[in-house]
């Protein structure tokens, strides 16, 4: 039994129609639903067997891919002629051509074609996880050692401050000594009496007789 499924151009203003797959302008059928009476509106047409080779669906712009019923077909198939990754890559390029870098893995042109409105039946690849051995592997935890630092503590420096107590020099001040000025003194007097004879004698030595 050949494994195939059915496909649509459903461009925008439509809706993605239930129970299928929108991929740019193509429908995916992935229920198993009647499409012979255009279910969702739009004319269905069955794709290539798939496990013969990796099928590439592509929109046909104006309807003119040849059909056997000869009405307006909006889609196109192409196959791959094996079903290996690097017979999927040659028809992925053939698809391609011009419109970038030749592909050098399965997953990578599937990627370009998805993103560019192709639908594509490459399975990507999943990295096989490498089996571990029954015993698990203790991963040590690691000791953190903390490492003193030595660190030198200075020796304050003693600082001996010699105070210096001033000596009071007393500068001897020449004091000129004043020469005494003579204060005119009043003329004193000593009286003798001699008889009827009076001598006055004042502080100069002068004598007056009356």
């Amino acid at each position: 039994m050949s494994a195939s499924r059915p496909f649509a151009y459903n461009p925008p203003p439509n809706q993605t129609i239930s129970g299928t797959t929108q991929v740019g302008t193509l429908a995916v059928g992935d229920i198993n639903v009647e499409y012979s009476t255009n279910y969702g509106g739009v004319t269905w047409w069955e794709g290539p067997d798939e496990d013969l080779g990796y099928v590439i669906c592509n929109p046909i712009s104006g309807g003119t891919q040849p059909n056997p019923i000869s009405i307006p077909a909006y889609v196109g198939f192409k196959r791959s002629k094996l079903l290996t990754e690097s017979s999927f890559i040659s028809i992925a390029n053939y698809v391609a051509k011009g419109q970038t870098a030749p592909f050098t893995s399965g997953d990578e042109a599937s990627t370009w074609l998805t993103n560019n409105g192709y639908w594509n039946s490459w399975i990507p690849t999943t990295p096989t996880p490498t089996p571990t051995s029954g015993v698990p592997t203790q991963t040590p935890t690691p000791t953190v050692t903390q490492t003193p630092t030595n660190t030198i503590t200075p020796t304050p420096s003693i600082t001996t401050s010699q105070t210096v107590t001033p000596t009071l020099t007393v500068t001897p001040t020449n004091t000129e000594t004043p020469t005494p000025t003579p204060t005119p003194t009043e003329p004193f007097f000593i009286l003798i009496q001699s008889g009827d004879i009076l001598t006055a004698q004042d502080g100069s030595g002068i004598e007056y007789q009356h």
